[in-house]
C-alpha cells in the first residue's frame, strides 16, 4: 500500500511540474517576457556532418569547408550547434545552394546569401534556378 502511495506522490508530481511549465510557457508568451538570445561565439571549424543555423535558417555540411569559409560564415552570424539537443524547427538550406555559396566569392556571396536569407522557398528556388543553372543542349 506504501508503495503504490509513494508512485502515485511520484506522478502526480511529476504531471503538476508539467503543468506549471505549460502555465509558464503560455503566461511568458501572453505578457510578451520572451527574452532574445545572445549570439553564441563561434566555435571551431565544423566536421563534414555538422549542422550550422542563423536565425531560423540551417544548412548541413556536406562537404568540408576551409577556414576563410568559416570566418565568413561567423562574421555573418553562423553558428554552429549540436542538434541533437536542440528542438528547434528550422529551414534547411538546399545542398545546391550551399555548394553554390561556398564555390562564389566576394559580392556574389553577399547578394546569394541575402537572397536566401530574404525570400521564402518557392521564390528562392525559382530565382537560384534561373539564374545560376544553364541549359544543357
Amino acid at each position: 500500500m506504501v508503495l503504490y502511495f509513494a508512485k502515485y506522490e511520484v506522478t502526480n508530481l511529476m504531471t503538476m511540474d508539467v503543468m506549471t511549465m505549460n502555465l509558464k510557457n503560455i503566461l511568458r508568451t501572453l505578457f510578451n517576457i520572451r527574452s532574445t538570445r545572445l549570439l553564441n561565439t563561434p566555435g571551431p571549424m565544423p566536421q563534414v556532418g555538422s549542422s550550422i543555423v542563423f536565425e531560423n535558417f540551417k544548412i548541413k555540411l556536406k562537404c568540408p569547408i576551409n577556414h576563410e569559409q568559416w570566418y565568413w560564415f561567423t562574421q555573418q552570424g553562423w553558428r554552429m550547434i549540436d542538434t541533437r539537443i536542440n528542438r528547434r524547427q528550422y529551414i534547411v538550406m538546399p545542398d545546391k545552394v550551399v555548394v553554390k555559396l561556398l564555390d562564389i566569392n566576394g559580392t556574389d556571396r553577399e547578394e546569394l546569401h541575402q537572397r536566401m536569407l530574404n525570400m521564402n522557398n518557392e521564390e528562392f528556388d525559382e530565382w537560384f534556378n534561373r539564374t545560376h543553372h544553364k541549359e544543357v543542349s
